[in-house]
């Protein structure tokens, strides 16, 4: 070798360990891309909902794959899975539901995941006033107040246990119940077991895992479908030093705006419109500080059906 020229270390393979909750994590995956993404298809298409998933989509996002959605600070966030009201391939629709998918192996990983999530759905919902539901289907061990933590700020979980994977394998005489500090033999083992499954045998694992969440996987999609399409009950609305109307449909606030006279304020200087839709289901979604009829009535159209 010549004199001052240094031999390149070869690279580290993955460790077993790695390899394994590598593989595991891309089953998962593949399991949300068909199973799952074939269950929301079918939810969109029954409520007039476009399903934006990962995937091609030129007409809006060019040649980025990923689903990506910018918050009111101009931070980008990518997701799994957005349903739109209006949307098409064609054109961005006013999105009604953030959903994100996470598998994690260990329950010492939970909480960095849930900050990261909520880092993401948060921001999201407040951002845009038209979601009217964050939802997370989270596989492996997740500490029980990492799932409070979500369900505290209002985030739907489908949680998926470990033992819903491992129950799923074993029809496939593939045990995953293997400890933290198991040997390198042992996840060696696991691994190369693993690579020696047919893609059919996949299919048939995720189909089994699929029946051995079917209870939790319905009430999830229950909750997003009741949140999506749920009728607005009620629609307060008034001008900051004006009077307060209350309604029951989008048209009759709109039309209340376009009737709004300042003139009748007796001096009063106005300042802006604010706005409290009441669904059915008693989630409620609130607009502030419209400083004038269009944007006040722009709020309100979001909401057309």
């Amino acid at each position: 070798m010549a004199k001052g020229v240094k031999r390149k270390t070869p690279p580290k393979s993955a460790s077993p360990g790695h390899k394994l909750r590598q593989m595991v994590g891309d089953f998962f995956q593949k399991f949300v891309d068909t199973i799952l993404a074939a269950r929301l298809e079918k939810l969109a298409t029954e409520q007039n909902l476009y399903l934006d998933r990962q995937g091609l989509r030129s007409a809006v996002r060019g040649n980025l794959k990923k689903v990506r959605w910018k918050d009111n600070q101009g931070n980008n966030h990518d997701l799994d899975f957005v349903l739109e009201r209006g949307g098409s391939a064609e054109k961005h629709g006013r999105p009604v539901a953030f959903i994100e998918a996470a598998w994690r192996r260990y329950t010492k990983q939970t909480r960095n995941k849930v900050n990261e999530i909520e880092g993401a759905l948060l921001p999201l919902r407040e951002s845009h006033r038209t979601c009217r539901f964050c939802g997370v289907i989270a596989a492996g061990k997740s500490s029980q107040p990492g799932l409070e933590q979500f369900r505290s700020h209002g985030i739907e979980v489908f949680h998926i246990s470990y033992k819903n994977l491992i129950a799923a394998f074993q029809i496939k005489a593939v045990n995953l119940d293997y400890a933290e500090n198991a040997s390198p033999a042992v996840k060696r083992a696991l691994v190369k077991t693993l690579e020696r499954l047919p893609a059919k045998a996949l299919t048939e694992v995720a189909v089994a895992l699929e029946a051995t969440v079917e209870d939790d996987l319905k009430n999830f999609l229950i909750t997003l479908e009741a949140s999506v399409t749920t009728e607005i009950s009620q629609i307060l609305i008034g001008g900051i030093f004006g009077r307060r109307a209350q309604v029951s449909t989008i048209k009759e606030a709109i039309d209340w705006i376009a009737r709004f006279d300042t003139s009748e304020l007796s001096g009063l200087k106005f300042q802006n419109f604010e706005i409290l839709l009441r669904f059915k289901d008693g989630r409620e979604i609130v607009g502030r500080s419209f400083p004038n009829k269009k944007s006040a009535t722009q709020f309100l159209e979001q909401f057309v059906a």
